[in-house]
């Protein structure tokens, strides 16, 4: 018996250069231009769509190589622009006006970095030894990228940083140059395909020229000369996407651009898996920490990164979109990623505020106040209270939550002792006179100053040692802003002094949680607006009743989310909200909503929900007034014809529903449509067909079959 046997294929040996170019019959530079004696001699060349198959005339560009899917060069290149931006998310957070802007310029000279080498790649890439020294240099470029990330701060400037920087923009921009160089001279004698790659080969040199130009021109702190880099990385983008519009040798359509985008997505999304499980690791350290507090945080936060994954590709239906829609679609990308990577960032940092606020919640409410519900008597708390028992109270107590949650300096033990000396001097009959005033609750009743001053030296107290617990808990959580804040004193051994630092501290790190709330609402409303913005864009078919309402529905959440940020100007309602269980929870909600109401069809898929919208449209038809017999006699007309539709153009295309009324109409019926009448895909759907035991299906069938002989179509 014989046995197939495996048809094994040597790998390619890779070569030094490599043409792009999927067949090259062209031997010589007079055959670049068509033959006038023979115009279909090279009809066979392409594969990118100019004169392929036989039939079409061929009009001299060159057929490039089309993949279906990013090479291995691509997939890596991807992978050093994601591990780049996650280590700059690391090493740069967003804590004020100016990190902000630091944070946003960075993203987009990496991100501009990225598009040029993937508008080159997409097009031109092959697998030669030229082109991996090429990824060699563009992949030292993002490792440059790196060096300059934890010190890149415009406002602040670091001259060796920004030269570093600048430095590493002329070299990506040169190597780009010289690549569009090779790919000129691989298609050289195709003489129509040289103009447009002298542009683009001039558009990256020019560039090179102006990076490498201002590298010395940073000087002191303040140079304002780094803006250059913003308008000539957006430059080139712009530019090689408009020219792309004029010439065939630059086209982007048939490319993979578009998978190229939905992987950098699929990076970004999965570097805020990375980080979440890292809070995750971070949060249960101790067996406490495992609540349902803790529960419900993790699972609301893996849930929202799993809907945002499920909506943006739900709504990428098309691989391959018309050039201006392409084009649009790309663009709209950088402020969808921006918004992205935001959103993630601040979402994975709320998750930890959450879990510090939750603690300091429970120390709040189990520890610094008597959880105890039975009421003590004047006489027993007189007997048994004294500033030494209170004092050794917080001690033990303060004791265990070190325990668990270590202080990382030797400050904070020094402030929470001396405040817990100044508690124990407390007259003890301060604390009759109190619980004296509090059992009788007489408000008229006056203290006396003993009282009072004690009172008011207890409250200190317990705000130092507060202060202090909610920094030991907060940089457990790996929350640090004692690096990012002025102390009043630093340096000093005064605990006076020292406890004033751990409230400015504590202060600061409440500021930081709001203004993390803030810009992540922000940026999570602005993902949502910019993915339904991405969807109508790539959506081909005519928006119907439901996709409507869907859309709008979706983008009104998506401001709902950013009006909430809102409440970062009421610092009081923001502290009130971040300390409850809901920051999180509501985002995913929020998101889970949309991913509902995307995978809700609509008309033009049928279902139960076409079926449930349609019993809805019946029964409010029967409170209608009844129409005219002209208007019935119109609607039947119009009924006729979407049947001779169906029957003639089911199952239903592309082509048959890219048809307009007027056209399809005038092909079914042979003659002209009725005016305002518009043939959608509702018109060829199943439900719209006649059933075989209806009885007018008869009828239908004859005229059918007369249509069908009248123009030669076959039976469907």
């Amino acid at each position: 018996m014989d046995h197939e046997q495996a048809h094994i294929v040597a790998a390619e040996k890779p070569q030094w250069f490599k043409s792009p170019l999927a067949s090259d019959r062209l031997r010589r530079p007079s055959e670049a231009q068509p033959s006038a004696s023979d115009p279909f001699k090279d009809a066979n060349v392409g594969v990118d769509g100019q004169g392929q198959g036989g039939g079409g005339s061929y009009d001299g560009h060159p057929p490039f190589k089309r993949y279906e899917e990013p090479t291995l060069l691509e997939i890596f290149y991807d992978l050093f622009f994601a591990a780049n931006y996650n280590v700059f998310t690391q090493n740069q957070a967003v804590t004020n006006h100016q990190r902000f802007k630091a944070y946003i310029g960075y993203f987009s000279l990496l991100w501009g970095t990225w598009l040029v080498v993937t508008l080159y790649d997409v097009r031109y890439v092959t697998d030669s030894i030229f082109e991996r020294v090429a990824r060699a240099v563009q992949l030292g470029v993002l490792v440059g990228f790196t060096v300059v990330a934890p010190n890149f701060n415009p406002e602040d400037q670091d001259q060796s940083t920004m030269m570093t920087m600048s430095l590493m923009l002329f070299f990506s921009r040169l190597c780009l140059a010289i690549e569009y160089a090779h790919t000129l001279a691989q298609i050289y004698k195709y003489k129509r395909a040289r103009l447009p790659l002298y542009l683009q080969v001039a558009i990256n040199a020019i560039s090179a020229l102006v990076y490498l130009g201002i590298t010395f021109r940073f000087h002191g702190k303040q140079s304002r000369v780094y803006i250059t880099w913003y308008i000539f990385t957006a430059g080139e983008a712009i530019l090689s996407l408009v020219i792309s519009n004029y010439w065939k040798t630059l086209s982007f359509t048939r490319t993979h651009l578009m998978k190229r985008l939905s992987l950098i997505t699929i990076m970004i999304l999965g570097e805020s898996i990375q980080t979440v499980a890292q809070n995750i690791a971070t949060m249960v350290k101790t067996s406490a920490a495992w609540n349902s507090f803790t529960i419900g945080m993790i699972t609301a936060a893996s849930g929202t990164i799993y809907f945002i994954f499920l909506v943006y590709f739900d709504w990428m239906r098309h691989l391959q979109l018309p050039a201006l829609r392409q084009q649009i679609w790309t663009a709209l990308h950088y402020p969808f990623h921006l918004s992205l990577v935001l959103f993630m960032r601040g979402f994975t940092q709320l998750i930890l505020f959450g879990k510090a606020f939750n603690v300091l919640n429970t120390i709040a409410d189990n520890w610094l106040y008597d959880p105890s519900p039975e009421p003590r008597t004047p006489n027993e708390l007189t007997n048994n209270t004294s500033s030494r028992s209170i004092a050794d109270g917080l001690a033990n107590e303060t004791s265990q939550i070190f325990d668990r949650y270590p202080p990382q300096d030797s400050a904070a033990r020094i402030v929470v002792n001396h405040s817990i000396y100044n508690i124990s001097m407390i007259p003890d009959a301060t604390w009759v006179n109190l619980q004296d005033y509090l059992a009788t609750a007489n408000d008229s009743a006056v203290l006396d100053d003993a009282t009072v001053n004690g009172f008011v030296t207890l409250m200190e107290q317990i705000v130092n040692i507060y202060s202090v617990m909610a920094n030991s808990v907060s940089k457990s959580f790996g929350i640090d802003v004692s690096t990012e804040t002025k102390p009043r004193h630093p340096n000093s051994s005064n605990p006076i002094e020292m406890a004033e630092n751990e409230v400015t501290i504590s202060d600061k790190t409440n500021q930081r949680a709001r203004l993390v709330f803030a810009y992540t609402y922000v940026a999570c409303g602005c993902t949502l607006v910019l993915l339904v913005m991405m969807a109508l864009v790539s959506r081909m078919s005519p928006l119907g009743r439901l996709p409507r309402l869907r859309f709008i529905i979706c983008a009104l959440f998506g401001i709902g989310i950013a009006v909430t940020a809102t409440l970062f100007f009421v610092p009081d309602d923001a502290d009130t909200f971040l300390q409850t269980a809901w920051p999180i929870p509501t985002i995913g909600l929020a998101w889970f909503v949309v991913t509902v109401l995307v995978h809700v069809r609509g008309s033009a898929g049928g279902g139960r929900t076409r079926s449930a919208l349609d019993t809805v449209r019946n029964i409010v038809g029967l409170f209608r007034p009844r129409k005219k017999n002209k208007e019935a006699c119109r609607r039947r007309d119009d009924d006729e014809d979407s049947q001779r539709v169906i029957l003639r153009f089911w199952p239903p295309t592309r082509e048959n529903t890219d048809l307009s009324g007027a056209e399809t109409l005038k092909g079914a019926a042979g003659g002209a449509a009725p005016r305002g009448r518009r043939v959608s895909f509702r018109d060829v759907s199943p439900k719209g067909a006649p059933r075989l035991d209806s009885p007018d299906s008869s009828r239908f069938k004859d005229e059918d079959h007369q249509h069908r002989k009248a123009d030669g179509s076959e039976h469907v």
